[in-house]
């Protein structure tokens, strides 16, 4: 998981910290196990349980820039990546390229701003895209709409009914 911060009191920490939880729930079942890259974060966070690896930039982009430059040596397939904030999106390329999974969260005001070039790139090759609230959504179709192909556009209304089914 990449992540601006995983500690913090802000909303992207807090979602950050409960899809840590749900996949370190999973860990043994359909989850190998956890890792977590943190922009920003001074040290561990207490909510990481001890399995999950976590590793911190400290706030250097350029350190967590070499977080996925290592990981990519070797091949990543059955990997999920998954990007907690779209202006991380480009780390993830190095694992895309070499067979991860990506997962693109949409959160917040930077999920209405036009992308930029690296951003696109990785955004065009999500697996899936997942977003917190459909406020604003129809304002946001056309930014997005570029990076998306039809048969990975869903609406809030399909997801609730074919997981009610």
């Amino acid at each position: 998981m990449l992540t601006p911060m995983m500690g913090g009191a802000d909303g992207i920490s807090e979602m950050t910290r409960q899809w840590v939880r749900v996949l370190e729930s999973r860990v043994g079942r359909d989850v190998g196990g956890v890792e977590v890259w943190s922009l920003d974060d001074e040290r561990r966070p207490d909510a990481a349980a001890p399995s999950t690896q976590f590793q911190s930039a400290h706030g250097s982009r350029i350190r967590f820039g070499t977080f996925a430059l290592r990981a990519a040596v070797s091949p990543a397939a059955g990997t999920l990546v998954v990007v907690m904030h779209l202006q991380l999106l480009p780390v993830a390329l190095p694992l895309v390229w070499r067979g991860a999974q990506l997962m693109t969260i949409l959160m917040g005001i930077e999920a209405w701003v036009p992308l930029r070039p690296l951003e696109r790139r990785a955004m065009q090759r999500a697996w899936k895209i997942a977003a917190i609230s459909t406020h604003r959504l129809p304002s946001a179709v056309p930014v997005r709409r570029r990076c998306l192909s039809p048969r990975r556009r869903t609406s809030a209304a399909a997801m609730r009914s074919s997981s009610a089914a």
